[in-house]
């Protein structure tokens, strides 16, 4: 059953993603069929209305895609192609918490890179970039996003584990990375808009140019645009269920440490002792090492699994169990100490 739900959820993504991609381009010629009707019927009429319009921005986007050669039309495709191809497997069949969150967040930075490249070539976008304002935009912008996405962080950690951020600086820095993500799926879709316009006013208005040429570039505004679209949907991912199961995992990995130095009963000495993992683990607390939140993971937590599964099943199933405030590094009388008994293991 479990088979046939992952190759259904497969058979699903891949559909959606193509059945958008179909949609937009069919939209994009039933919408100039229509301007082009409307246009002669106005031209005819009254002259030319919205032409010089059309024309103007058919010749922006042709001057624009003129300094892009062929060569690197089609390897960027290429490029992008393979890249969603791979992610595409990798989210959908089933690995580890750490492995799915690396494959989205990496390709998201894979499809950024080739498309800054790419927009950084065109004389408008370089144009912009020279700009004093726009650079000075660049260094200001950053700095607001790290500075409220730092405190929705912090608001999201004390909602999830229910406790201060300070203690857990590795889930903090995670979650701010994942608040992030917001601004990058949003700059990724208003890309995503640009290439879906480029497609229609270059591909829908050229007739002069090289067949090759011609090809080649609506290859590349349609992988783009595919590329964006689906790399600001990844963008979202951690700041759903899935960003709330990594930073559970993130926070017990590596923000909580060994319990064993604490004052533990039998049940939780055996616990925090198990190979070749502990179940359960301490996060000291930032004022002092003395006292520390005991925390204990679900057994499904690093389970592996694919993308589907952690949207699904991530708040019932994937938990850090937050349980009671204990003493550690405390000094005990071993006269006064009570002798040990071994004591099986509680059942998990």
């Amino acid at each position: 059953m479990h088979l046939i739900k992952s190759i259904l959820g497969r058979l699903m993504l891949a559909t959606q993603a193509v059945s958008h991609i179909v949609a937009n381009v069919f939209a994009i010629r039933y919408i100039r069929y229509a301007l082009g009707v409307s246009v002669r019927a106005i031209k005819e009429l009254h002259g030319s209305v919205f032409s010089p319009t059309i024309s103007a921005a058919g010749e922006f986007f042709d001057f624009q895609l003129q300094h892009v050669s062929i060569g690197r039309m089609y390897w960027t495709a290429g490029i992008q192609l393979a890249a969603t191809v791979v992610t595409l497997v990798l989210v959908s069949t089933p690995h580890s918490l750490f492995v799915i969150a690396t494959t989205m967040l990496g390709y998201v930075f894979v499809v950024s890179a080739i498309t800054l490249s790419l927009l950084i070539r065109l004389p408008y976008i370089r144009s912009l970039w020279e700009d004093t304002a726009v650079r000075l935009g660049l260094l200001v912008v950053p700095v607001f996003l790290g500075f409220v996405s730092k405190g929705y962080a912090s608001d999201w950690i004390g909602r999830e584990l229910g406790m201060s951020a300070a203690n857990t600086p590795m889930a903090l820095f995670a979650a701010t990375a994942f608040v992030l993500c917001l601004a990058v799926s949003l700059c990724l879709a208003t890309i995503a808009v640009f290439f879906e316009a480029a497609y229609f006013f270059f591909i829908a208005t050229t007739s002069s140019r090289k067949k090759v040429r011609q090809t080649g570039a609506a290859v590349l505004t349609i992988s783009t645009f595919a590329a964006t679209f689906i790399a600001g949907y990844a963008a979202l991912q951690p700041t759903r269920v899935m960003g709330s199961v990594l930073i559970a995992a993130i926070a017990f990995d590596f923000d909580a440490g060994p319990a064993t130095p604490c004052v533990l009963n039998a049940a939780e000495q055996c616990l925090a002792t198990t190979k070749p993992d502990p179940i359960l683990k301490a996060l000291y607390l930032a004022s002092s090492q003395e006292k520390a939140r005991l925390v204990q993971r679900t057994p499904a937590l690093f389970k592996e699994a694919p993308l589907n599964a952690l949207s699904t099943d991530g708040d019932q199933l994937r938990r850090m169990l937050i349980l009671q405030t204990v003493e550690c590094h405390k000094v005990v009388d071993p006269a006064a100490a009570p002798a040990s008994q071994a004591s099986p293991c509680p059942a998990y």
